[in-house]
């Protein structure tokens, strides 16, 4: 059972890191899971290359229209965005193909220490995608999941998590696959990241994208389940990246961080 935390820090006893701010709240998180400082430069916000974003209605406001023709979406690199003892990475998507191959939901290009989600098609599955270098080793889990269910003209909520043990799929709020796994992510190199396509409009993804983020840590299947039915943001601190594409590319964290200074 996951119990609400508070972490009470005596004033006498802080210690300041230049440029950062230490969080002192966790509710209802992943024991295994640390909610990483944030740093007090923002700056961070996305942007597009090879052309204009395109905006649709999505699922929540507005959200961007991707196709292999489509302006990419590039995200600049920063250590926040790779958090080191877990991480979670989700999106609204409403996707259109039932390509052959993978479609870009969000990637940091990184070799054998990328992260990554994906949907579509790969070694004979169909379905959702996440990828992580942990330990060491590049791992990818994958859930094969019927192509009609996501091609519907509905949006989709999809997610992936790691704690430190395990790695797990979400669609709609509901474990897809899990993956035991252990160890630490990879701090890799400050590789630009990117929602939509990766390096020049690699594996392309077909459809909409809205309301993007990651967190540092995993959030708990019930935390997942209440993100997918629209309910109260469950953890607002431990978000590192948020881009709701709401007719702009803004990254959300940035307010958190600006307000911080």
């Amino acid at each position: 059972m996951n119990l609400p935390i508070l972490l009470l820090l005596n004033p006498m006893k802080r210690i300041l890191f230049p440029e950062f701010v230490i969080l002192i709240a966790l509710a209802g998180f992943s024991t295994t899971s640390v909610v990483q400082a944030q740093t007090v430069s923002p700056k961070r916000s996305a942007r597009a290359e090879g052309g204009e974003p395109k905006y649709i209605e999505g699922k929540n406001g507005k959200a961007i229209e991707f196709s292999p023709q489509a302006a990419m979406i590039r995200i600049p690199a920063y250590p926040e965005l790779r958090p080191l003892e877990g991480t979670t990475v989700c999106a609204w998507v409403k996707p259109t193909v039932e390509s052959k191959g993978k479609q870009t939901v969000f990637r940091i290009e990184d070799g054998g220490d990328r992260r990554f989600m994906a949907i579509g098609g790969a070694k004979g599955i169909w379905g959702l995608w996440f990828g992580l270098g942990i330990g060491g080793k590049y791992t990818e889990i994958s859930a094969d999941y019927d192509p009609k269910k996501l091609i519907d003209g509905q949006w989709h909520h999809v997610a992936g998590t790691f704690d430190g043990k395990q790695m797990r799929l979400y669609i709609d709020g509901k474990k897809v696959s899990e993956l035991e796994q252990q160890g630490k992510l990879a701090p890799g190199k400050p590789t630009i990241g990117s929602i939509g396509a990766y390096n020049g409009r690699h594996e392309p993804f077909n459809g909409g994208i809205d309301d993007m983020r990651v967190y540092t840590g995993a959030l708990t299947d019930e935390q997942v389940t209440q993100l997918a039915a629209g309910k109260a943001e469950p953890v607002p601190e431990a978000i590192v990246g948020h881009w709701k594409l709401d007719d702009n590319l803004n990254n959300e964290a940035d307010k958190k961080a600006g307000a911080a200074k």
